[in-house]
């Protein structure tokens, strides 16, 4: 029987999910005839050029305050963002589409220290954090969720020793001003704003600046329609905005769901996410932390090295995202002692998994306490 494959126009509309679905059919395919009709198709869509994005067309317009062609051709959907490049077709060939796991079940990252080292064969390190739950504790006021002193003294090595990457909901200047260390690239708004290393621009990428009118707009809307309810509190994260409820009484809960589901739904551009405690607002744009991921990987020239061990630290629901990106460099069993070429790592208190009973990570940690110990361990590696 023919394996059905998808077309170029599909890889480019569907990014991530025809991706991965793609890469399981080349797997599955029964001759070599159908083989290479994938990497055809693949290599149709510019995805040999890039990873992070797959070019659509010769010269990708620019967008108003765009600051890279990157960003501007995202803006323009000229570029589909999460395109991953093709190069190692035998990789992709033995990719399947990545599979939940339960959260309960998986291992502790420390405890499974001795074989992520077997499996990393001395490769180094690439370190991707989230910053609040991961590198900080989770406050009941967002402007308080300091890094303990311990945690920055650890980070400031780690960066200082392998590429090391922050991706936070927070804004990127509210979240450097937080973690003030320059070695760090910093991706904010969920990977929507990206600099780094040191502010000086070395690699730079705005996706969505042409919604930040809208954005402001909808800020007021909030923060007037949510005023009279107590504890909630509207956060300018510059590409998105985030609306805390953690200290709302639970009988105005489902009032403060409601205020913001009907705003969303009178603006078709802008997408409702949920996280910890927050309701996100971000433009409707084909991206997100999963895509910044691979974004710095391309930029940085590591998308196709064969020499590094990405890692993603991450306790909410928007890290799904780049638990799931993580999965391009290879799969992992855990269960079954592969680590693969990448490893995702859940941060979440055991009596906290019910929450997301199923995530696209490979190892859990249960707080920030954990994660400074286990970036202690990386520190041991000597790569």
């Amino acid at each position: 029987m023919s394996t059905v494959l998808p077309s170029p126009a599909a890889l480019l509309t569907h990014g991530p999910d025809m991706m991965l679905a793609s890469a399981a059919a080349m797997g599955a395919a029964s001759s070599s005839a159908e083989k290479e009709a994938v990497a055809t198709a693949t290599a149709e869509t510019g995805g040999s050029e890039t990873a992070g994005f797959s070019r659509a067309g010769a010269d990708a317009p620019a967008a108003a305050g765009s600051t890279t062609p990157d960003a501007a051709g995202v803006a323009s959907g000229a570029w589909s963002p999460v395109q991953i490049s093709w190069q190692h077709q035998e990789l992709f060939a033995s990719m399947q589409p990545p599979k939940a796991l339960l959260a309960s079940d998986m291992t502790n990252a420390i405890e499974a220290w001795q074989n992520i080292c077997s499996s990393m064969h001395g490769k180094r390190p690439v370190v991707f954090l989230d910053y609040d739950g991961t590198l900080s504790p989770i406050v009941k006021e967002p402007d308080n969720a300091h890094m303990k002193d311990g945690m920055r003294s650890v980070l400031r090595r780690v960066s200082a020793a392998y590429t090391t990457a922050i991706i936070t909901g927070r804004s990127r200047e509210k979240v450097y001003q937080f973690v003030q260390l320059d070695d760090v690239y910093y991706a904010g708004s969920h990977g929507f704003d990206i600099s780094g290393p040191d502010g000086d621009g070395s690699i730079t990428c705005q996706v969505g600046d042409q919604f930040r009118p809208l954005l402001e707009d909808v800020r007021q809307q909030l923060e007037d329609q949510l005023s009279a309810i107590p504890g909630t509190k509207v956060e300018d994260n510059k590409f998105a905005l985030s609306v805390h409820y953690r200290n709302v009484p639970d009988q105005y809960v489902e009032l403060v769901f409601e205020i913001v589901s009907a705003l969303v739904e009178r603006q078709p551009d802008l997408a409702l996410k949920h996280g910890k405690k927050v309701l996100e607002l971000r433009p409707k744009v084909d991206w997100n932390k999963g895509s910044a991921v691979l974004w710095i990987m391309r930029q940085l020239g590591l998308d196709t090295a064969e020499d590094i061990f990405p890692f993603y630290l991450g306790d909410d629901i928007t890290d799904e995202d780049a638990f799931v990106a993580l999965h391009a460099f290879g799969p992992s069993s855990p269960q079954l002692g592969d680590v693969g070429r990448s490893a995702g790592i859940l941060v979440r208190e055991d009596n906290d998994l019910e929450r997301q009973p199923e995530t696209h990570a490979s190892f859990k940690l249960r707080n920030p306490d954990e994660v400074q110990q286990f970036l202690e361990l990386l520190l041991t590696l000597g790569v």
